[in-house]
C-alpha cells in the first residue's frame, strides 16, 4: 500500500474510531471482519502517518463541578458608550452566564 493513502479497510477503521476512542482492536475486527493483527498495524501506521493525532476524553464537567471557560479578543470600531453598550447587549444573548467587562 502506498505510504499516506487510506484504502476501504483504513476508512472502515478510522469510522467507528472516529465515534469511540476507546474501542479495542478486537471490538474494531469484529465489526469489520479483519484479524485483530491487522487492525494493530494498520492503527499503528495511521497513528504515525498523522491520520490518527490524538485520542481525547470527554469530562461531564457538570459532575466534576467545574465550568468552561473562554477567553475572546474583540476590536471595536470605536469605544463610544452606545457601541460598547450595543457590544453587551449583543454578547450576552449567546450564553446567560458570561461576564462581560468594559
Amino acid at each position: 500500500m502506498e505510504t499516506n493513502s487510506l484504502d476501504s479497510v483504513d476508512i472502515a477503521i478510522l469510522m467507528p474510531l472516529q465515534r469511540n476512542g476507546e474501542l479495542t482492536n478486537k471490538e474494531i475486527a469484529v465489526k469489520i471482519y479483519k484479524s485483530v493483527a491487522t487492525i494493530h498495524e494498520r492503527v499503528r501506521r495511521l497513528k504515525e502517518q498523522g491520520y490518527i493525532v490524538k485520542t481525547v476524553t470527554i469530562l461531564d464537567l457538570r459532575k466534576i463541578n467545574k465550568s468552561s471557560i473562554a477567553y475572546s479578543h474583540v476590536l471595536l470600531n470605536d469605544h463610544a458608550a452606545d457601541t460598547l453598550d450595543t457590544f453587551e447587549q449583543e454578547v450576552v444573548k449567546f450564553h446567560k452566564s458570561w461576564n462581560v467587562t468594559k
